[in-house]
């Protein structure tokens, strides 16, 4: 009687490890579900409640003035969400928490941005509509920025195609089934908010039981100095001026092993010739003169 073969067990996330095991359907399916609750919350508001949020705030008939206002307050909250998304990502790769380094942050940015959208509900003034409206959008970069850095943590090479496509393919979907309920339901200003913050928290809450994530030890945690990004810039520039140097030094070489070169017995000949040349000229010279 043989003994029944013994199930091995999976070894363990590695923070820096390449993977190499197929992420399963249920992965993909909850990594998708999270993107549409994103891009729901974010696309909504942008198409639909924030226009009409600045432009109540006007009290006027003028649509250029909305246009403008809306302008101002999406540009200032552009600038935080260039700061926001750097930072986050650095963060999330640097974060020790036993629950792994991802997870908390998408779970922060997941509630953070719910919370500005409930907020911006309840504003009835064009500056607590920007400020809370900025604190929305810093809440989309964290979670959008750690959700993201699971893809290189977690899916192999042979996949991250694929996967990456579910980043995209919710938008369409989540603008559409958001504006519709919206509308169909025909909710308030602060209903229609709730309703996004309600959405992007139920969707990402599924991602954060299901997928499990690396804990990083802390004696691997990489310093975050302004002089670690100099060093690495400036190493990238060294290498690149090395590269260049390398490749003046081949093709110079080049050049020279394709001009010809005249050989000492080539030289040695010709000047025989031009002797030659000369004594048959003073001879000629003798004779006439004869």
């Amino acid at each position: 009687m043989t003994a029944a073969p013994s199930v091995q067990p999976a070894a363990p996330l590695s923070p820096f490890a390449e993977p190499t095991r197929r992420v399963p359907g249920a992965w993909i399916a909850v990594f998708a579900t999270a993107w549409l609750g994103i891009w729901m919350a974010q696309l909504v508001p942008i198409q639909l409640l924030l226009p009409l949020q600045v432009q109540a705030q006007l009290k006027g008939n003028y649509w250029v003035d909305s246009v403008v206002a809306f302008g101002v307050i999406s540009a200032i909250a552009g600038v935080c969400a260039l700061v926001a998304y750097p930072l986050a990502g650095a963060l999330s790769d640097r974060t020790t928490s036993r629950f792994g380094r991802r997870r908390p942050w998408i779970l922060a940015g997941a509630v953070i941005f719910a919370l500005g959208l409930l907020l911006l509900g309840l504003q009835h003034s064009l500056i607590g509509v920007g400020i809370f409206w900025c604190v929305a959008l810093i809440g989309f970069c964290v979670l959008s920025a750690a959700l993201t850095a699971t893809i290189s943590d977690q899916v192999p090479v042979g996949q991250r195609g694929l996967v990456s496509a579910w980043i995209s393919a919710p938008q369409a979907v989540g603008l559409i089934v958001g504006l519709l309920l919206v509308t169909s339901l025909a909710l308030s200003q602060l209903l229609g908010y709730a309703l996004m913050a309600l959405i992007v928290v139920v969707l990402v809450l599924p991602f954060l039981f299901v997928v499990k994530d690396a804990v990083l030890p802390a004696e691997s945690r990489a310093p975050m100095t302004r002089r670690r990004g100099r060093r690495s810039v400036t190493s990238i520039a060294a290498r690149s001026c090395s590269r260049s140097a390398s490749s003046t030094r081949r093709s110079t070489s080049i050049r020279r092993r394709s001009t010809p070169s005249r050989s000492p017995t080539s030289c040695s000949t010709s000047a025989s010739a031009t002797a030659t040349s000369a004594t048959t000229i003073r001879r000629s010279s003798a004779t006439a003169s004869t």
